[in-house]
């Protein structure tokens, strides 16, 4: 039996490795995060104005970070779509993946933005 590993054979095992990692920190961290967003949501609907102000502007904060890292991911993704021509199908799954996290992070900005609103009693 003749078994040959490619170069490409090596590199989506390390893909698939890496992506592993990240997801179960991902995991990890959205299952942490479930009892700090209740309690934020707490704050949010609390009587005391200094208590929803603070809560107002840390959902601003986390909104901001999710722009940030949505607007990288969306020049990864336009660097990949301009540099297309040297290896395509490993050019079309960085541009396709960059291009969904960068989506979805523009989605959990604006529901940060919406929990914001909120709690400025919008």
């Amino acid at each position: 039996m003749n078994i040959q590993i490619e170069a490409k054979d090596i590199v989506l095992v390390l893909v698939g490795v890496a992506g592993s990692v990240v997801a179960s920190y991902i995991y990890r961290y959205l299952e942490n995060s479930s009892s700090a967003t209740q309690a934020l949501e707490r704050a949010l609907d609390a009587a005391d104005p200094v208590v929803r102000d603070r809560a107002t502007r840390q959902c601003l904060l986390t909104a901001a970070k999710f722009f940030v890292f949505a607007n990288i991911f969306s020049v990864v993704s336009a660097l990949a779509w301009v540099f297309g021509n040297a290896l395509y199908n490993l050019t079309l799954l960085v541009l396709g993946a960059s291009s969904v996290i960068a989506i979805l992070l523009l989605w959990g900005a604006v529901r940060w933005l919406v929990r914001a609103q909120k709690g400025n009693g919008g």
